[in-house]
């Protein structure tokens, strides 16, 4: 998804999607990257779940989705409705969109919503999320977050404090993965594929 879940744990279950989280141990906490795929980690306790859109010199801002799962009819109202439509309005005919793939972004109701609102979708390969620019910045988000002092310690405390690491993402770790992808999309032909550097 193009948006990430940030969350508290404390004992195991599987969690699928990138996750980055606020862990406890021994009654301290701690903030890191959890997770890339499917792991066993810890019993979710609470999370969120955030959206962003990024671009060459700039972003929007960041989305929290509250109040359970993005299902396709929540990511049509709450963040194509509201985030991508007025921002592809503002950039016009060159705008095209860029996801991740995942279930959300794939419905039928989705499809038929971007087709009449004349949204052009960019054909990705789902089995490269790592070649996606915004993941980079999800990681430079975690690592933010992961340094702040004290760490969050409520889910209140996580979202305010993901509002706040968001805004201060410096622009040229947004830039970079963007102006990089001529030189990636290079590179993951040359190795047909396989483990690029990215």
């Amino acid at each position: 998804m193009n948006g990430a879940m940030f969350v508290f744990l404390t004992s195991p279950v599987f969690l699928f999607n990138r996750i980055i989280g606020v862990f406890s141990s021994g009654g301290t906490m701690a903030v890191g990257i959890i997770l890339r795929s499917c792991t066993k980690v810890l019993d979710l306790v609470g999370g969120v779940l955030v959206y962003g859109v990024i671009f060459i010199d700039g972003r929007t801002d960041l989305y929290i989705i509250r109040d359970g799962p993005l299902t396709a009819r929540r990511y049509r109202g709450e963040i194509l409705r509201r985030i991508v439509v007025p921002y592809a309005a503002a950039i016009g005919d060159d705008f095209i969109l860029m996801d991740d793939n995942c279930r959300p972004h794939r419905a039928n109701l989705v499809e038929d919503f971007l087709f009449e609102e004349g949204i052009v979708r960019m054909e990705w390969p789902a089995c490269f999320p790592d070649m996606d620019p915004i993941e980079h910045v999800w990681d430079a988000l975690g690592r933010r977050d992961a340094g702040r002092q004290p760490p969050p310690q409520t889910l209140q405390d996580l979202e305010r404090a993901l509002l706040e690491e968001w805004d201060r993402i410096p622009q040229l770790v947004i830039n970079s993965p963007i102006d990089s992808m001529p030189q990636r999309c290079s590179t993951l032909l040359a190795v047909r594929g396989n483990h690029t550097p990215y």
